[in-house]
């Protein structure tokens, strides 16, 4: 019944999901000619990335391969249709599903071709779609240091399929892979160097069951897949301090680092931790949910839309954070202004 068929892939951009029914189009005698099956459409979440409501570049210029599973409307795994290369990357593909009359269920991941997840091997007609579920491979230690292949998810609950008709569906997906590209700059204008620090993210968010749900996981640690020393002009807000103030000083460095990170969810814990290597001392630790969310009001503003704090965070797939940092006492930093994505916080002396 089931075989692995060529896809195509129709970028199209929402933030919801949803599925229609479309029947056959055309009448002739030879009823070979109206065929029962289903074509799958792929949707894109709003993304604030891609610079707003309908940029359909997000998913399609991330995406390698399609993977989805059809299960019957028991839950019982039936097939996996899986579609890689370049057809993904014409817009006005979708994904061919042979299926005969019946109802159906639906899971798509995208990103598994790179071997950075793990799924587990499904027995047709009997296994059930509990048993699906995704893990980020990590090392002993439970660390994880590259930059991942872009995750993407999606489900269709209900699908119908009649004889002699063309069933299209449309399912909506999810970026689950985040980018943190983080700044640290002294308003003292003095040098901060990025080789001095180890930069990491501390989640338990590398564990999802079919439906994108984190379950019980230890804490992953995401380490920098790439770090640098950037020299900047000095801020004029901060010439009248110190080492930014003295004359012919115009510029001075700043620690960057990029790290990836799986989902994020308001009732997980997720911390930013930065640690001097010389002396093992902690730089700053944060709940770095805490600190993304400051930024979920403006977003409304500027788009004039209402979002909760679960969708603000998976509608963002990279958060840019630049942290002015003014020394304290004993070595320590006060965070005194945040940049994310743009967007200026100030903060009344935040201890890091």
């Amino acid at each position: 019944m089931f075989q692995k068929s060529k896809s195509v892939l129709k970028i199209l951009v929402a933030c919801f999901l949803f599925a229609g029914v479309a029947a056959c189009s055309w009448v002739k005698d030879d009823l070979d000619d109206c065929p029962t099956g289903v074509k799958v459409q792929f949707r894109v979440a709003m993304n604030v990335a891609y610079n707003g409501l309908f940029n359909a570049q997000a998913f399609y210029n991330d995406v390698e391969d399609v993977n989805l599973w059809v299960f019957d409307e028991h839950g019982v795994y039936l097939g996996t249709y899986t579609e890689q290369g370049s057809n993904l990357k014409n817009n006005d593909f979708t994904m061919e599903l042979p299926l005969q009359a019946g109802r159906y269920k639906m899971v798509v991941w995208t990103g598994l071709q790179d071997g950075f997840y793990e799924v587990p091997a499904l027995r047709a007609g009997v296994s059930k779609m509990e048993e699906l579920t995704l893990r980020l491979k990590r090392d002993a230690d439970n660390r994880q240091g590259e930059q991942l292949t872009p995750l993407w998810h999606g489900e269709i609950g209900d699908v119908e399929v009649r004889n002699m008709q063309n069933t299209l569906i449309t399912v909506g997906l999810v970026k689950d892979t985040k980018t943190l590209v983080t700044v640290m700059q002294n308003v003292w204008g003095n040098d901060l160097h990025s080789e001095d620090y180890d930069f990491e993210i501390i989640a338990a968010n590398g564990y999802m069951d079919h439906r994108n749900r984190l379950l019980d996981d230890d804490d992953i640690h995401y380490d920098a897949y790439f770090k640098q020393t950037a020299e900047v002009d000095t801020d004029n807000e901060f010439k009248s301090l110190t080492r930014a103030g003295e004359a012919g000083i115009t510029k001075f460095r700043v620690a960057r680092a990029e790290l990836n990170t799986l989902r994020l969810m308001t009732d997980k814990k997720t911390r930013f931790v930065v640690t001097e290597k010389a002396t093992g001392r902690t730089l700053m630790n944060i709940n770095l949910t805490q600190y993304l969310l400051l930024t979920r009001t403006l977003y409304e503003g500027k788009y004039g839309v209402k979002i909760s704090d679960k969708d603000y965070l998976d509608y963002e797939d990279t958060f840019s954070i630049i942290f002015f940092l003014t020394p304290g006492s004993e070595g320590s930093f006060l965070v005194t202004k945040l940049s994310i994505n743009g967007w200026i916080i100030r903060l009344n002396d935040a201890a890091l």
